[in-house]
């Protein structure tokens, strides 16, 4: 039996089951509480996987500014460079289309952005280029002396024949003229030249047209085109206007009510004078 104290009892403890004092310190509660261990970074040593970024798409880029840049590229190069820029606008909007979208570059607005500008452009243009066509500037006349019209209008001086206008109901002719396509109440038929001499008058000039242009009429006018109402008219120079040498009668055609399109036939003379 070992004795307390004795040889064999372990040292730190008195034989009665407790520790006894000696040279090892007591057991201290931690100063720090244990938090659950965290997680940091991936396992195993492999990175995470981050979703790949992909590039705003050039073409996407370049589409939306040229297409918004037209107007300054028209200024430099006029209708060439706005034109042109819009042409390269939609090309390099063509070519992002088929490169973004769902899956694919981001862009996609931005190329159609770019092509909406760029068909705005060149809408304006053919707007522009079908307005100046219908109605163009002010003409110079030929006949020195003869006052030029405001744009947009003709005079005895100015006007052509097959040319659509709104009737002036005065003389001297100071017409406004209108696309053939537009509503309108009158067409230049013909013409015809009054010989050199006296101011004929209203009275000569009405005789005269009484026979030149019903034969101009025949000869130009697609008769399915006219309606009964429609009827035979002249524009004549004034007394002042006569004695700068312009003897030219123009013959027309006025409608009963405003019409669009043309009543000449395919092959009119449109010379002046007709069939001269």
């Amino acid at each position: 039996m070992v004795q307390p104290g004795g040889p064999g009892t372990p040292q730190g403890w008195n034989g009665t089951g407790s520790p006894a004092p000696g040279p090892f310190p007591t057991p201290q509660p931690p100063t720090q509480a244990i938090t659950p261990m965290q997680s940091f970074g991936h396992p195993y040593g492999y990175p995470p996987a981050y979703p790949q970024q992909h590039e705003t798409s050039g073409f996407a880029i370049a589409s939306l500014v040229l297409g918004l840049g037209c107007g300054l590229l028209g200024l430099g190069g006029g209708a060439f460079g706005l034109i042109g820029g819009a042409l390269l606008s939609i090309v390099f909007g063509m070519v992002a289309l088929s490169r973004t979208g769902q899956g694919k570059r981001p862009g996609r607005g931005l190329a159609i952005g770019g092509l909406v500008a760029a068909g705005a452009w060149i809408g304006a243009v053919v707007l522009t280029v079908a307005s100046s066509g219908s109605h163009p500037d002010a003409r110079s006349s030929a006949v020195p002396g003869c006052a030029t019209p405001q744009a947009g209008y003709v005079n005895i001086c100015t006007m052509k024949v097959g040319e659509c206008l709104d009737y002036p109901g005065s003389t001297p002719v100071l017409a406004k003229l209108t696309a053939c396509g537009e509503a309108h109440d009158t067409q230049v038929v013909g013409a015809f030249e009054e010989p050199a001499g006296p101011y004929p008058g209203e009275g000569r000039f009405t005789t005269d047209a009484t026979t030149q242009c019903r034969s101009i009429t025949s000869k130009n006018v697609d008769s399915s085109l006219v309606a009964p109402t429609d009827k035979i008219g002249m524009f004549y120079a004034d007394r002042e206007t006569w004695g700068l040498g312009v003897h030219t009668v123009f013959c027309f055609i006025q409608r009963g009510a405003p019409s669009t399109g043309s009543v000449l036939r395919p092959d009119a003379d449109l010379s002046v004078p007709t069939g001269g």
